[in-house]
């Protein structure tokens, strides 16, 4: 978390577009797919469930004012939200992805917003996987096929220049 909240400082004085994306689910969003999996991992709850704890953004690594909070309800921070409205009003076309779960939410939003055109790069070292197996595995097919996978300290070098 401390290295978030450094980069998150580091990327505003840089004038970066920060966008929070915050996942709630509840049980007017869990579709049959998403209880069927839940049932045969023997799963009983979601961490990220409307009103609790999971749901939260994490203390520390909260928006500033004039910053976008995407509400999502599925792993992909671009289905039935208006990520890609903000990003268009924005003119952003390279999309810095860090947090979690590389191989499940992060993964599918990288691959969905590689597919709509634009640019994707994930932070290795601020990103995190369900498994550090599947993390691995979910960094090697982004870099390969969907993006760049950096460091960032790499991306604030950049922004710096």
């Amino acid at each position: 978390i401390p290295q978030l909240k450094d980069f998150l400082s580091e990327a505003r004085k840089a004038k970066v577009h920060v966008i929070f994306v915050q996942l709630v689910r509840d049980e007017k969003t869990n579709s049959g797919p998403f209880k069927e999996v839940m049932a045969r991992n023997k799963q009983k709850e979601f961490a990220c469930h409307r009103g609790t704890w999971g749901a939260q953004l994490v203390d520390g690594i909260q928006p500033l004012k004039g910053e976008w909070v995407v509400e999502k309800n599925e792993k992909s921070a671009f289905m039935g939200t208006n990520f890609e409205v903000v990003l268009k009003n924005l003119g952003i076309k390279t999309i810095v992805l860090c947090g979690g779960a590389t191989n499940i939410c992060l993964g599918t939003t990288a691959y969905d917003g590689f597919m709509l055109g634009y640019y994707i790069v994930v932070l290795r070292d601020l990103s995190r996987g369900s498994t550090d197996y599947h993390h691995r595995a979910a960094l090697a097919n982004i870099d390969r096929s969907f993006g760049q996978v950096v460091s960032s300290k790499e991306i604030l070098r950049i922004w710096k220049a």
